[in-house]
């Protein structure tokens, strides 16, 4: 991660990224790896703290995944999500009700009503879509 040249903000992006890089899935072997770099570049927005952006690489690793394995991507959501009694790539052990499943599956039955949803991301000066501010 950039952090430009400030130390106000870096390591708290890059550990909430960190937290949040297994997403709501149950892996057991996960090792997470993450470094911030001082730059001469401008402080970037924070954009809720490396959250989004840990949620877009393993959502998408959940798709390339789905894909190779010929799965439907609900699927494979449902199948390594987690549930009450699993555990964290942190270690907590979730013994109440996690919801993910019913979210999963409202998701799905949303989509199957109205159709993939259209897509509110702007795009930056270079054609990327942005999320944040």
């Amino acid at each position: 991660m950039d952090t430009g040249a400030y130390a106000a903000s870096g390591a708290g992006v890059l550990l909430k990224g960190m937290i949040h890089a297994a997403g709501p899935y149950e892996i057991p072997n996960v090792y997470v790896r993450a470094r911030a770099v001082y730059t001469n570049h401008p402080v970037e927005d924070r954009c809720e703290a490396g959250v989004p952006q840990a949620a877009f690489a393993h959502e998408s690793q959940m798709d390339v995944l789905a894909q190779a394995l010929k799965m439907d991507p609900f699927e494979i959501r449902l199948k390594n999500g987690l549930k009450p009694g699993s555990i964290t790539a942190t270690g907590q052990r979730l013994d109440e009700s996690v919801g993910f499943d019913e979210t999963i599956q409202k998701v799905r039955e949303e989509i199957s009503r109205r159709g993939v949803p259209v897509s509110y991301a702007r795009r930056d000066t270079a054609g990327n879509r942005v999320l944040c501010k």
